[in-house]
């Protein structure tokens, strides 16, 4: 969002109303630490799927935590075409339909 901010495609308004929204989303977040098996997961994913790094750890973030009330959402293609690849119901924030 600091950087939707940053590049001018959210104005001061919708940031702040971004961050409100954040905060209310927080509490059904699933957060856990970063171990062995997540990263060699990781590592697995972005030779499959073409990831970057950090988007590879949050495919095997998601995947871990994948049940079917899990939705995984992003405006990064490639990385919402590798969940789904994975199995994950996904949201493409930054798809116009």
């Amino acid at each position: 969002m600091a950087r939707a901010a940053w590049l001018g495609r959210l104005g001061r308004p919708e940031h702040d109303a971004s961050l409100a929204g954040l905060d209310q989303l927080w509490l059904q977040f699933d957060l856990f630490d970063i171990d062995d098996q997540l990263v060699d997961s990781a590592a697995q994913l972005a030779r499959r799927h073409a990831l970057r790094g950090f988007d590879a750890v949050h495919c095997a973030a998601a995947a871990r935590l994948a049940d079917p009330t899990t939705v995984a959402l992003s405006g990064d293609h490639a990385l919402v075409t590798a969940w789904s690849a994975e199995g994950l119901a996904t949201i493409d924030t930054s798809s116009t339909s």
